[in-house]
């Protein structure tokens, strides 16, 4: 068994000899702009923090980032072109949760396995979602959802199926 110095010196070369060898390899990248989509309408929620993002990785990395919005089919349609296309580090998508976990087991044919085309990077924010209502409301509905709930599905706008938004909505988990 290895003593902590050594386990950690040997740690610090595998480090090394990864970062140089991937330094080596992505000397030039990159060297042409990338491409975001972004798999929900412009003015969403994905598509704000896809332009804020790469304003600030753009100085740093040397080029320009290409948003391209693709919406449709509950983000289906966006995160589609991001599965089929080249691996090169070049096509990025921005979504929400729906088109990665959700619309798989909603989506009857989808048209992606999102487990086996796609490799997350890392989440950039998280976005709560309440339900509120008027103090002044007088429904005995606004004491509790829970006769909500019992209610059935309900009829209100939501950006897209799946979404956050959407599941909060009381009974909107039922079958449509």
């Amino acid at each position: 068994m290895l003593r902590p110095n050594e386990m950690r010196s040997k740690l610090a070369l595998a480090a090394a000899a990864f970062f140089l060898a991937t330094t080596a390899s992505a000397e030039t990248y990159p060297d042409r702009p990338i491409r975001v989509v972004v798999s929900f309408s412009t003015g969403s929620a994905s598509d704000v923090v896809a332009r804020l993002v790469p304003d600030k990785m753009s100085p740093a990395l040397g080029q320009a980032f290409v948003v391209e919005n693709q919406p449709g089919a509950g983000g289906n349609i966006g995160t589609a072109m991001i599965a089929r296309a080249e691996p090169n580090g070049y096509n990025l998508l921005v979504t929400a949760p729906g088109p990665l976990a959700a619309n798989k087991t909603l989506t009857k044919n989808l048209p992606y396995d999102p487990e086996q085309a796609l490799e997350p990077i890392t989440m950039l924010t998280t976005l709560p979602n309440v339900v509120v209502v008027s103090k002044n409301c007088r429904s005995p509905h606004c004491k509790s959802s829970s006769p909500m709930q019992r209610r059935g599905p309900t009829n209100s706008p939501t950006p897209r199926s799946a979404s956050a938004a959407h599941s909060t909505l009381p009974g909107s988990c039922s079958s449509n």
